[in-house]
């Protein structure tokens, strides 16, 4: 596993690329994008997830398209320790395959900000759980950037 500084070194050579941030749930995985040269994050797509060679397969293809650099992904932490379901996550990223670096991020709450985030504006539920993924994402690449 990369440290931050090492991580943010590989990524950073490439100058002009993008970071991936991803909110990996049991259903959907987040994707959010961060421009690093202006510290700029935006939610991107929402994946429903169908095994791993197919979300391989379009996690790939959204890296190529997007020039991405490096990936940051949100694990639930307690009090800086893995949990359980952080080992999943890893486990899950792991059997991806990706070929570029990736970095993993404490995501606590980030999942329940967005939805609160969310609720504040008014949506209905159901246009609520189409964005909320993506958002979890940005705040992960939020978060990420912001140290």
């Amino acid at each position: 596993m990369l440290m931050k500084q090492e991580f943010l070194k590989i990524v950073k050579e490439k100058r002009g690329f993008k970071l991936l941030g991803m909110d990996v749930g049991g259903r959907k995985i987040g994707l959010a994008l961060a421009e690093l040269e202006m510290n700029i994050t935006t939610p991107f797509s929402v994946i429903e997830r169908k095994g791993a060679g197919h979300d391989r397969e379009i996690i790939s293809s959204v890296i190529e398209e997007n020039r991405i650099a490096g990936i940051v992904v949100g694990v639930p932490l307690v009090l800086g320790n893995m949990t359980d379901g952080a080992k999943h996550i890893m486990a899950y990223v792991e059997s991806l395959k990706l070929s570029i670096p990736v970095y993993y991020e404490d995501e606590s709450y980030t999942s329940q900000i967005a939805d609160d985030m969310l609720k504040a504006t008014g949506l209905k539920r159901k246009k609520r759980n189409e964005l909320d993924d993506k958002l979890a994402a940005k705040l992960i690449l939020d978060s990420f950037l912001s140290f």
